[in-house]
């Protein structure tokens, strides 16, 4: 059982069937990457095909194959395979080259290929494995469930995270398991994130449990922010970590909303949107911008008595009583303060520079970030 591949040659993607693109996680930013590529060097590796003379089955290269189609292109190079959907699918498995499968991926195709009449027993032979790695693949989904092979398949979840979270989650308590994929689409959480959060979930209890599946994001962010001083200065820079993080949140939902709408209308809205809120973080920095240092005008208490001077200070009483002995000075108190206050100044600042280069445009803070490199 072998596909050969055949030359290339330049096909009309309306030809083209696409029945295996639900085996492939989607990768928005891989595909952004390709439309780039494509439209600056062309294509350069073939999609791989099957069937002929009048339709075609696209067996490889579905991300090569969403970039074309985003770019407009009525034509694809394709290299035809000969033999049936169920080799080329097998060979497509095997072959070193190129990116490896997930795992996930792996499963899909294995029961796409099974779809096409093949055995486990004969998919382990054509593949050079074992049988229970087969076995293996095809249990991640049944254990999944429909549900959440969707949110691996759209990037909400890693299968990993799937499998290691979600499915002892739903197995415990299935609505928290609903409630926490719904929260997950809304606001994704990495990997790390999503197993930090469920050792957590597992010692809470009750309505922290609630709160915990209700806002997940907001949990790490409560975990991930560093303690402030309970004054002022502490608070006001709290509040201006969780600014930042919205910001942030901001930014990972802009490019979907601009390949969703990327009239100049929502363009303008949005920019404008942003030049304000600049000038807002712009009115917050000017004041820290300015060191003050207050000088405690003279007071007739502080100066010499007639007849006294050159009396040592030491040698005067002062007024109010003594420190304590091994209290520090008034002069050192002061200066505590005074670092205290210098250090949350320079905490601000930088928060708020952060701020500003997050609400950039994207290819500003390419630059920026290529010039301090």
């Amino acid at each position: 059982m072998s596909a050969v591949p055949a030359t290339a040659i330049e096909l009309d993607l309306h030809r083209l069937d696409t029945p295996y693109a639900q085996t492939r996680v989607q990768r928005p930013q891989q595909v952004r990457r390709l439309m780039a590529s494509l439209d600056a060097d062309g294509q350069q590796v073939p999609l791989t095909v099957v069937g002929g003379p009048q339709r075609f089955v696209l067996v490889d290269g579905y991300l090569r194959w969403q970039a074309l189609v985003r770019l407009g292109r009525d034509t694809a190079r394709v290299e035809v395979w000969a033999g049936t959907v169920a080799a080329a699918l097998m060979q497509v498995l095997a072959r070193r080259q190129g990116r490896s499968f997930e795992p996930i991926e792996q499963a899909w195709l294995l029961a796409a290929a099974m779809g096409e009449g093949l055995s486990q027993r004969a998919l382990a032979t054509a593949l050079g494995r074992d049988a229970s790695w087969v076995s293996r693949r095809l249990a991640l989904l049944s254990q999944l469930g429909e549900g959440l092979q969707e949110a691996v398949r759209e990037g909400v979840l890693a299968s990993w995270a799937a499998s290691r979270v979600l499915v002892p989650l739903a197995r415990a308590n299935s609505a928290d398991a609903q409630q926490l994929l719904a929260a997950l689409r809304q606001e994704p959480l990495s990997t790390r994130e999503l197993t930090t959060w469920y050792a957590h979930y597992a010692q809470a209890k009750g309505s922290a449990r609630t709160r915990m599946v209700a806002q997940p994001r907001l949990f790490i962010q409560a975990l991930q922010s560093p303690q402030m001083p309970e004054d002022p200065a502490g608070q006001w820079l709290g509040e201006l970590q969780r600014l930042r993080r919205q910001i942030q949140h901001l930014e990972r939902r802009l490019a979907p909303l601009l390949e969703a709408d990327a009239s100049a209308a929502t363009r303008a809205a949005l920019t404008a949107g942003v030049e304000k809120t600049l000038r807002a973080l712009e009115r917050l920095r000017q004041p820290l911008q300015e060191e003050k240092h207050v000088v405690r005008a003279a007071t007739p208490g502080d100066l010499p008595a007639p007849g006294q001077g050159g009396q040592h200070p030491q040698n005067r009483p002062a007024p109010g009583p003594h420190p304590a002995h091994g209290a520090p000075g008034a002069q050192a108190g002061a200066a505590t303060v005074g670092a205290r206050t210098s250090e949350q100044r320079a905490i601000a600042r930088r928060s708020l520079d952060a701020a500003h280069a997050l609400l950039r445009e994207p290819g500003q803070r390419s630059a920026d970030a290529g010039t301090a490199a």
